[in-house]
Formats: C-alpha cells, sequence, structure tokens
C-alpha cells in the first residue's frame, strides 16, 4: 500500500451523503493507512457519523458506539452488531482497533 501524506477527509464526508454500501470497510481500510495523520477532531468527527449499519437492520446507521462487536455470542445475545463481513471481522485487526478507537462495543456483560 502507498503512504497516505494526508487523508482526505471532505471527500469522505462527501460520500457519506450518499449510499456507499460495500464501501465501508475500504473507508475504514484508508483511515488505517492514514494512521496517526488524522487529527483527533476528525476521530471526534467519524464516532459521530452514523456511518455504519447493523446486521438484520434495515438499512439505517449507526454511530460505531450504537453498536457491539459482531462476535458469535453478541448475536446470540440479539444485540444491535456492526454489519460487517463476517470473513474479514477479526477483533484484534488494525480495522476492528480503528472501529473499537470510534467507539464500537466489544464485550456485553452479563450478570445474575
Amino acid at each position: 500500500m502507498h503512504s497516505i501524506s494526508h487523508p482526505n477527509m471532505a471527500r469522505f464526508f462527501g460520500d457519506m451523503s450518499g449510499q456507499f454500501e460495500g464501501s465501508i470497510t475500504r473507508s475504514i481500510r484508508y483511515f488505517v493507512e492514514a494512521g496517526d495523520k488524522i487529527k483527533k477532531s476528525q476521530i471526534n468527527r467519524l464516532a459521530e457519523t452514523r456511518m455504519f449499519s447493523a446486521l438484520s437492520d434495515g438499512g439505517e446507521r449507526y454511530r460505531a458506539k450504537d453498536l457491539f462487536e459482531p462476535s458469535k455470542d453478541n448475536i446470540a445475545l440479539g444485540l444491535r452488531v456492526l454489519n460487517w463481513p463476517e470473513s474479514l471481522w477479526e477483533s484484534r485487526s488494525r480495522e476492528a482497533q480503528f472501529i473499537f478507537r470510534l467507539g464500537l462495543i466489544e464485550v456485553r456483560y452479563v450478570y445474575d
């Protein structure tokens, strides 16, 4: 991959006005590649942007902090989980760590 000297956030937020189903994974990879070149204010804006869809949830968009990690346990509990291609989700991947940084909820604890 090539190095990103300055992330083009305006282009991303411009794309947010339309449907871009299927490219959210590419967008997250772009942000991961940009790494520390993304300003804190841009991270905060991404965290507040409703850009993610939930598994089995008719196309509504959510912030990362409104969704749970798409783990088998969270799915079995019937929680609203991130819609992410199952074959691509790895909780230790750089992409997952970035989404956790945006607020994705990793674990749901249930107490007796």
